[in-house]
């Protein structure tokens, strides 16, 4: 950043002399950090960089060290390594590394800093200037997709006439899922959902709700601004300010509620609870810091589940031109593509905006995309529905499960008590589905991501009156 100067005189009456200006690229240092630089509002241009071979879907080589790590013995995966590396290039445009101001919280780089997310093979940029933005675009096009941050959100909730929103402060004497669920014989049979790892990306969890105290929650906190050095992504004890996070963990995981209670819990928080918004490059975060956990050497080999209820519209907003759109449901579907090669299996929220209406990652071909019944099989009228272009021919939901009037764990209050509510949406199906997901991995680890696919779509429940256009192949269940 150029350096106003000023006189001798004017520097003694008004401020300390200015530090000289530094060659590019290199780190102002300053003894304390601008209200601009904590906020994180210095780097107003995001963006995610992904090889453009790993979005092509090269069905031998990938980006992702964490899919090499994880991907099923018969499947021989190599880590490709790209000619032109996206980091050395950022660096020579002056950019600076962003873990490397986290670990030291010395005063970043003006220019801007930059992310490896060496897991799911992608890497992001922040900006200050346009122009370098410009820059890494032109020396990186022909190796990287270059894809601007856009923002996501959580699916709203949904209130229904009818449908009393019940709250209260002990979990219910039995588990509500019907015997029909086949919850009930999966937990007498022994199958509880132990060795398998389910991921959950959300407002966050509350790890001392009393459905989570048999349970250690790995948890991530991804900040509003994940490009600041002074509130780096961080490790600490899982909390959530909105609910919303802890009702989903706990239909999966809850010791009393939950329809796999013994699933290893990771939850990574990425949606801010104020306005239940997110962006792809927080996104991006959240699933990379899930795929280092789950490729570890003492989980590397154990089953996976990913659940979200994160998306955007099927439709272009007004303010991006149709290929940009296309771009983004391009970059989506390959993280998630990445996760399935890793042995993770996506399930996702198909939305709340009713019939002929979805959204993305849900209406993804090789996404489980998840609809929502009442307990008395009646589709939900908010459930979502459609046949999205180019997914090949494939209708959406694939699957319902329960989400109306679902009763599960929310925060607790400031006096620590424990409370329940009852919820409705596709958010509440989509865990459902999830643990069902849990339980079948439970039963078979070797089960590949396919086969629990197929097994999940051959054993569900035919619901009698109901569109298949609506319910897909109908209810998710476990059968023995």
């Amino acid at each position: 950043m150029a350096v106003k100067r000023t006189s001798k005189s004017a520097t003694r009456t008004r401020r300390p002399r200015a530090p000289k200006a530094r060659r590019r690229g290199a780190p102002t240092k300053r003894p304390y950090a601008s209200a601009e630089d904590l906020l994180g509002l210095s780097y107003g241009h995001a963006a995610l960089l992904i090889p453009r071979a790993e979005m092509e879907g090269e069905p031998e080589r990938t980006s992702a060290e964490a899919a090499v790590a994880r991907a099923p013995t018969q499947v021989k995966l190599q880590l490709r390594t790209p000619t032109k590396a996206a980091a050395a290039v950022l660096q020579d445009i002056g950019l600076g590394d962003l873990a490397q101001y986290q670990a030291s919280r010395e005063t970043a780089s003006r220019r801007g800093l930059y992310a490896h997310m060496s897991s799911i093979g992608a890497t992001a940029a922040f900006f200050q200037q346009e122009t370098d933005e410009s820059d890494a675009r032109n020396e990186l096009a022909d190796e990287y997709e270059f894809v601007s941050d856009f923002p996501l959100q959580t699916m709203p909730r949904v209130t229904m006439s009818g449908v009393a929103s019940t709250r209260g402060r002990a979990a219910l004497a039995t588990r509500e899922w019907p015997a029909e669920s086949g919850v009930a014989d999966a937990h007498k049979n022994g199958i509880r959902g132990a060795g398998v790892l389910v991921g959950v990306l959300d407002t966050g969890v509350d790890a001392d709700h009393a459905e989570f105290s048999h349970q250690t929650v790995a948890y991530r906190y991804v900040s509003i601004y994940p490009n600041s050095p002074y509130w780096p992504p961080r490790d600490v004890r899982a909390f959530d300010t909105d609910g919303h996070g802890t009702h989903v963990s706990g239909i999966i995981a809850g010791q009393n509620v939950g329809v796999a209670p013994e699933v290893n819990l990771y939850a990574a928080s990425v949606i801010e609870s104020e306005t239940t918004r997110t962006s792809l490059v927080r996104v991006a975060y959240g699933l990379d810091w899930l795929m280092r956990q789950f490729s570890r050497p003492d989980n590397e080999h154990k089953p996976a589940v990913l659940n979200m209820s994160i998306g955007f519209p099927s439709g272009a907003p007004s303010d991006i031109s149709k290929g940009e759109f296309e771009q983004r449901l391009k970059v989506m579907r390959t993280l998630l593509r990445t996760l399935y090669r890793a042995n993770v299996m996506p399930v996702v929220a198909i939305g709340n905006s009713g019939r002929g209406r979805y959204g993305y990652p849900g209406a993804f071909a090789d996404v489980l995309g998840v609809g929502a019944i009442d307990f008395d099989h009646q589709v939900a009228s908010f459930s979502g529905s459609g046949k999205p272009r180019g997914e090949g021919g494939a209708s959406k939901p694939d699957v319902v499960g329960y989400g109306v009037s679902v009763y599960s764990s929310v925060e607790r209050d400031y006096e620590g008590g424990s409370h329940y509510q009852r919820f409705n949406g596709t958010s509440m199906a989509s865990p459902y589905v999830a643990g069902i997901a849990a339980l079948y991995r439970c039963r078979e680890p070797a089960l590949s991501v396919d086969e629990t696919w197929y097994t999940l779509l051959d054993t569900a429940m035919t619901l009698k009156g109901q569109s298949a256009s609506r319910v897909g192949a109908g209810l998710a269940r476990f059968v023995s």
